[in-house]
């Protein structure tokens, strides 16, 4: 009855349908349900015949250990799954790709020294000759200085803010 039952569950694994529509016709031992080929064409000629056997009604002729179907199920070729495959193929070229772009960035990075404290903008008076005018330079910084990003630590600024005032209730006199 197990390996009978294990046939029940791989016919409803294999075609997504029970292979009996209810229990008088797996009771009845003139009744054979629909082959799995005939729901899913693509299931494999062997697998099918495990099925089938493991579905027999007459006990002779089902297989007689759990062991004896099991080195039947290992001798069924796996499909192959193109699902899967097509995802292992398109992870794998997406991974080649992206290696050979980074190497490509890492070559074309140059490693530039430490910033040093410069200011960001400076005005500079410069005089050629003696003269009565005379011309501002303004010198803006090129994109290989570096300028501060970070700003100051935050400091602790005490406040004078005013708490809400919450009425408390006084007791009322009581009447004499």
């Amino acid at each position: 009855s197990d390996i009978f039952s294990l046939g029940i569950v791989l016919y409803e694994m294999l075609t997504g349908t029970l292979p009996f529509e209810n229990i008088a016709l797996a009771a009845d031992p003139t009744y054979a349900p629909p082959s799995p080929r005939q729901l899913r064409p693509a299931l494999p000629p062997a697998l099918e015949e495990i099925v089938m056997r493991a579905l027999a009604k007459n006990p002779v002729y089902r297989y007689q250990t759990a062991a004896e179907m099991q080195t039947a199920l290992k001798r069924v070729p796996a499909p192959l799954d193109w699902g899967a495959t097509a995802r292992r193929t398109f992870a794998g070229v997406t991974l080649a790709a992206g290696l050979a772009a980074g190497g490509l960035g890492i070559r074309s990075c140059e490693v530039s020294p430490p910033p040093t404290s410069t200011p960001a903008l400076s005005l500079t008076v410069a005089t050629t000759t003696p003269s009565p005018t005379v011309t501002p330079v303004l010198t803006v910084p090129t994109a290989t200085e570096q300028t501060p990003t970070s700003t100051p630590k935050p400091t602790l600024t005490p406040t004078n803010t005013l708490r809400p005032v919450i009425p408390i209730a006084s007791p009322t006199p009581q009447g004499d």
